[in-house]
């Protein structure tokens, strides 16, 4: 991915962070997978399991308003008709938003890779973090639980000796994770934790990063 093929926003935005004289060795963007992973659904499925209680709770409900009159039953009020009816509407609405969750997860994580952004100069690197986590099944469910809205651009810039340890995720296509620098947050989901570092998330050719990264890393691990 060449710089000037950026959008003109990008673009700007990517030459304003380059000191003088600072060349891109490497430029790329996270690429969401077009298929959730398997764990991605957990909110679906709970989801179908709220909207079936929902279901037979308002069936029962509406059962109750239709009684007719009679001596030993109690028929609703109108404005006792329409508290309940107000206070169903937001347990409805939780049911919804599980029920599509596959599908603003998948709207959610190309937005935020779209907004991503990582470099590699000939000085350091460079992540332009838009919001877009990675797509392991810990971290989409933490965000479906704890969503995390980010209000504008996060750039953090990290010199050959701050980088640290290299985790590499690689998938078969290629395509993978380089997980490296510092702790940014800790997902927890139920009894599950996992420290979220920060990288290169979802990007197309893995090795290729890897392969720009390593020997500079090692250089400046050694004494001078």
């Amino acid at each position: 991915m060449d710089v000037h093929s950026l959008p003109d926003s990008a673009r700007n935005m990517i030459m304003n962070e380059l000191a003088e004289g600072e060349s891109v060795l490497y430029l790329e963007r996270p690429r969401p997978r077009d298929k959730l992973p398997i764990f991605a659904y957990f909110p679906f499925l709970i989801g179908l399991l709220w909207s079936g209680f929902l279901t037979f709770f308002f069936s029962d409900l509406v059962s109750t308003f239709n009684q007719p009159p009679g001596e030993n039953v109690q028929v609703p009020s109108a404005g006792e008709r329409i508290f309940t009816v107000i206070f169903c509407v937001p347990f409805a609405i939780i049911g919804i938003a599980l029920l599509t969750s596959p599908i603003w997860i998948r709207m959610r994580l190309r937005k935020t890779a779209s907004k991503t952004f990582y470099l590699v100069t000939d000085r350091r690197v460079l992540v332009f973090d838009g919001g877009y986590r990675g797509e392991d099944a810990l971290t989409l469910v933490s965000e479906v639980l704890q969503p995390r809205f980010s209000r504008g651009i996060d750039i953090r810039s990290y010199t050959w000796n701050k980088i640290g340890s290299i985790r590499k995720i690689l998938r078969v296509d290629g395509s993978g994770d380089l997980i490296f620098g510092e702790p940014l947050f800790t997902n927890a989901v139920f009894l599950m934790r996992e420290i979220h570092r920060d990288g290169f998330y979802s990007i197309p050719n893995v090795a290729e990063a890897e392969k720009i990264l390593t020997p500079r890393i090692q250089a400046a691990e050694k004494p001078a």
